[in-house]
C-alpha cells in the first residue's frame, strides 16, 4: 500500500513539473507532427525546446484575447483651476472611473494638483480628448501600452495544471491510512494550493490593470504676480501684525535663553561699580599728618 501511494505521489509531482511548461489541454489538442519534427531538427543553441514549440503551436491555433495595459500621463495649464477641477471630477465620474489620489499645492503664483485617475480602458482615449479641451496649453501627453497576453496565458495554463494536481492529491488523501502518509500528502497539497492562490491573485491583478487604465494628470493655473488669490490689503495687514507679534515673542524667548550671559554681565557691572566707589572713598578720605 505504501509503495503504491509513493508511486502515485511521484507521478503527480512529475506531472506538475511538466505542466509548468505547457497548457493542460495539450493532450486534447496535440500539435501537428511537422512542427514536432521541425523541433527535433532545430539547431543546437537555439534556446527553443520541444515543449516551448508545442506551447507556441497551441497558442497559434487557439483563439486568444489580447491583454493590453494602457496608461497615460498629461500636464495641462488651465485658465481657472477651481472650475477645471470640478469639470475633471465630473468627467471621470461620467466615464465610470474614480480619482485614486490627489496632491494639491498652492504656491505664491501657481495652483497645481497632481491627480491619479482610474477609468475603464475603453474610456481612456475619450477622456484624454476631453481633458485636453479644458487646457489653455498642453505641456506633455504620453500614452503607453504593455502587452501582457503571454503572461496571462501562461498563468492560466499553470493554474489549470495546479488545480488538476490538487484534485489528485485530494483523492490520494482520501485513500491514505497512516498518519505519516496523511501528513506528507497534506504538506504537498498545501503547497499546491498556495501556488494556486498566488496565480489567481496575479490573474486578478492583471485583469484589473487591463480593465482600468491609469491617468497621471498634472493640472495647474498660473496666477498674476500682483494679485495672488485672496490676498487683499487687509489680509496682508493682518498677516503682518500676526507675523510681527510672533517675531517679538521669538526675540523675548531668545533673550531668555541667554540668561547666563546677562547674569555674568550684571556681576561684572557690580564689581566695576564697587571698585569705582572704593576708589572714590579712598580719595575723599582725610590724610593723616
Amino acid at each position: 500500500m505504501k509503495r503504491k501511494l509513493f508511486l502515485l505521489i511521484s507521478g503527480i509531482i512529475l506531472l506538475a513539473g511538466c505542466g509548468q511548461f505547457a497548457p493542460a489541454d495539450r493532450a486534447e489538442k496535440p500539435a501537428p507532427q511537422p512542427a514536432m519534427e521541425q523541433t527535433a531538427g532545430a539547431p543546437p543553441g537555439s534556446g527553443q525546446s520541444a515543449p516551448d514549440v508545442v506551447h507556441a503551436a497551441n497558442l497559434d491555433s487557439a483563439a486568444i484575447t489580447q491583454k493590453i495595459i494602457r496608461n497615460a500621463s498629461l500636464r495641462l495649464q488651465v485658465e481657472n483651476y477651481d472650475a477645471s477641477h470640478a469639470k475633471i471630477v465630473d468627467l471621470v465620474a461620467r466615464r465610470g472611473g474614480y480619482i485614486a489620489a490627489e496632491n494639491e499645492n498652492r504656491r505664491q503664483h501657481v495652483i497645481e494638483n497632481q491627480m491619479t485617475l482610474r477609468v475603464p480602458a475603453e474610456s481612456l482615449d475619450p477622456l484624454i480628448e476631453e481633458l485636453q479641451h479644458l487646457a489653455l496649453y498642453v505641456h506633455s501627453k504620453n500614452i503607453t501600452a504593455t502587452d501582457v497576453t503571454e503572461e496571462f496565458v501562461d498563468l492560466e495554463a499553470r493554474l489549470r495544471t495546479k488545480r488538476e494536481v490538487a484534485a489528485r492529491y485530494e483523492d490520494i488523501l482520501r485513500q491514505a491510512r497512516t498518519v505519516p502518509d496523511i501528513l506528507k500528502v497534506e504538506a504537498e497539497l498545501r503547497q499546491v494550493r498556495e501556488e494556486i492562490e498566488s496565480a489567481e491573485g496575479r490573474l486578478r491583478y492583471l485583469n484589473h490593470r487591463v480593465s482600468f487604465s491609469t491617468v497621471n494628470l498634472s493640472v495647474y493655473e498660473q496666477l498674476s504676480a500682483d494679485s495672488p488669490p485672496g490676498r487683499d490689503f487687509f489680509s496682508l495687514l493682518k498677516d503682518a501684525l500676526a507675523g510681527g507679534w510672533e517675531g517679538l515673542q521669538w526675540i523675548i524667548i531668545g533673550l531668555l535663553y541667554l540668561w547666563p550671559l546677562w547674569l555674568f554681565i550684571l556681576v561684572i557691572c557690580w564689581l566695576i561699580i564697587r571698585l569705582i566707589r572704593r576708589r572714590r572713598q579712598h580719595r575723599q578720605a582725610p590724610k593723616n599728618p
